[in-house]
């Protein structure tokens, strides 16, 4: 049960709550949301659901909530449904073996080399096979995560070094994707079927999510459009819009904000931050100042916390998987126990991948690299504006060579055994340490002279919401000078 008295913001919401009708609660860093969620669920015996973003919080969910609250995620509500629409078999596929590129090339019938133009008819690529099978399940991927009926060329990615032969690329992929969908809707399929693939199934089929008077959508502001439409298309149930847009990072993979365009009648806000003190508070509204939000955080008074520099943090958040690489081997240097948040595999399949290349083997699966066939390349390509978010790895093999960052994945420690965690901002969001020190990789490389995107602003808003006691941001003093700037010449303006 709760143990705290409701403020004036969690009030509202328990008010609205009691109508029975559509809401929407815009939840900044560190406000009590989940606190939140619980007391609506303690306040009545209707029974409810909640769709968590992932599984831990799910867990965390079910250890607190109120028995009439069922806690689960979009998946787990996709694989019981799958069961009830008699896909048994199809499910099995969940333990079949992993599928290469190259064996799905195979399976698809894609031929080994398939010869393309750019649009100006200047250059010829060569498409490789694995690399077209590697475009093929991207596309179904993306496909998986949309509430579109059909595969369409919206779907297909654009590759890597093959920018200008887009439409190409789209001709060729997209038959090859529709005959991927077909195989993984068999049960005789050959290709790899994973979860992402039975929910959009599941998605296809409209299901009712009966049983429930009110259905809560966790991290709104996250979820891919395939769980929103399901979310959206329940009738005669009320539903509970949650999250906050400024967190909104998930964009690259498919997420979409189902908070803005959800219609109700009773819009929420929880500003109050429980995580953090005044000034780190503070620091966080000039970001949300710069996305023009409608929410103000305030700070905890009783909360120590400070905006300074931090020579020994519990925490240094980086941008890149680079720098991550590149701080924890210099703090492992030093003797210290360096956890890495989400673990090591994606830097140590980049430095394999990197390895094959500098080899001369021109058949590596990584999909960022399947495009080129020797290491100079990659090196060529990463000078361009094109390759700049490949940019700053390159350089880390370059400078450090494979074995070392493979070394530096190997000496990696549990959280559990730390004394430094390093992650990424993605990896961040969601967790909080006592002092947090931002990385200088947060820093443009060249002078700036207009204000980052909307969605760096988002990416530079989890980053400093981190912190609950310290928090060393700069790594973001630039901005300040930016924002300034830009504010004086709408005044003059």
């Amino acid at each position: 049960m709760t143990n705290f008295t409701p403020i004036h913001e969690q009030q509202e919401c328990l008010t609205a709550f009691a109508t029975g009708e559509a809401m929407t609660i815009e939840a900044g860093a560190g406000t009590g949301k989940t606190s939140t969620l619980r007391l609506l669920s303690e306040s009545t015996d209707r029974t409810g659901l909640f769709i968590a973003f992932n599984k831990s919080v799910q867990l965390d969910a079910e250890a607190s909530f109120p028995s009439n609250v069922e806690c689960r995620t979009a998946h787990s509500l996709a694989y019981k449904g799958m069961h009830r629409l008699g896909e048994k078999a199809l499910m099995r596929r969940l333990s079949g073996p992993r599928v290469t590129s190259r064996k799905t090339a195979e399976a698809l019938g894609i031929p080994e080399q398939v010869q393309i133009g750019d649009s100006s008819g200047d250059e010829v690529f060569a498409l490789r096979d694995f690399e077209i099978a590697s475009a093929v399940m991207g596309t179904v991927r993306r496909y998986c995560y949309s509430a579109d009926e059909d595969i369409n060329e919206n779907h297909v990615p654009t590759l890597k070094g093959r920018e200008n032969a887009h439409d190409h690329v789209v001709r060729i992929v997209l038959p090859y994707a529709r005959a991927a969908w077909t195989d993984l809707n068999s049960f005789t399929g050959k290709l790899k079927f994973n979860h992402d693939h039975y929910v959009k199934i599941w998605a296809l089929s409209h299901p009712k999510l009966t049983g429930f008077d009110f259905i809560m959508l966790d991290e709104a502001q996250d979820t891919n459009p395939v769980v929103a439409a399901v979310f959206n298309a329940q009738t005669n149930v009320q539903k509970i819009v949650v999250g906050d847009r400024c967190q909104a990072i998930y964009e690259w993979r498919g997420a979409r904000d189902a908070i803005s365009g959800f219609k109700a009648p009773h819009h929420l806000k929880l500003s109050q931050s429980f995580r953090f003190g005044p000034s780190i508070a503070t620091e966080a509204n000039k970001f949300l100042g710069l996305l023009r939000s409608p929410l103000t955080l305030s700070g905890t008074d009783s909360i120590d916390s400070a905006v300074e520099t931090v020579s020994d943090p519990s925490c240094i958040i980086a941008r890149t998987n680079a720098t991550v690489v590149q701080t924890a081997m210099e703090y492992q240097a030093e003797g210290r126990k360096v956890a890495i948040v989400g673990g090591t595999r994606e830097i140590e399949a980049f430095a394999k991948a990197a390895r094959e290349l500098q080899e001369g083997r021109k058949d590596t699966y990584h999909a960022d690299l399947a495009a080129f066939g020797c290491w100079g390349q990659l090196q060529a390509y990463v000078a361009t504006d094109e390759g700049a978010d490949l940019r700053v790895m390159v350089k880390l093999i370059d400078n450090y060579g494979v074995d070392t960052v493979l070394e530096v994945c190997h000496n990696s420690v549990d959280e559990s055994t730390a004394d430094l965690i390093v992650t990424t901002a993605h990896k961040a969001k969601g967790r909080e340490w006592s002092s947090v020190r931002i990385a200088n990789d947060f820093r443009p490389a060249e002078e700036q002279t207009d204000l980052p995107s909307v969605s760096e602003l988002r990416l530079f808003y989890v980053a400093v919401t981190r912190a609950i006691n310290r928090l060393d941001a700069d790594a973001f003093s630039w901005i300040a000078d930016i924002a300034a700037e830009s504010a004086t010449q709408e005044v003059a303006a």
